[in-house]
């Protein structure tokens, strides 16, 4: 079973406001066999849907520009996202370079 597949997501412990160490407090919680996971949330399966899009407009692939995705017009609307060679792609200020 993937990731996606499964019905919880789960947020990794994130460094402190005003440092600038990323993964530093995951590391410490390893390192103290504690538990990286900072938050925890059962999702739908729209909202599982919806993040496997999100995650998909952000990788070169993309998404096919035929998938009947409702959530993409406002997205295109802004300039987001865009048709390229068949598929939906972020644009860089839709968070992808």
């Amino acid at each position: 079973m993937s990731a996606w597949d499964r019905p919880r997501t789960r947020s990794t412990v994130r460094p402190a406001v005003g440092t600038c160490v990323p993964g530093r407090p995951y590391r410490r919680a390893m390192a103290e066999g504690r538990s990286a996971v900072e938050s925890e949330e059962t999702l739908t399966e729209e909202q599982r849907q919806t993040e496997r899009v999100y995650l998909a407009l952000r990788t070169v692939e993309g998404v096919p520009s035929t998938a009947p995705y409702r959530l993409l017009p406002p997205l295109i609307a802004q300039g987001w996202v865009v048709a390229s060679d068949g598929r939906l792609k972020c644009t860089p200020e839709g968070g992808y370079d």
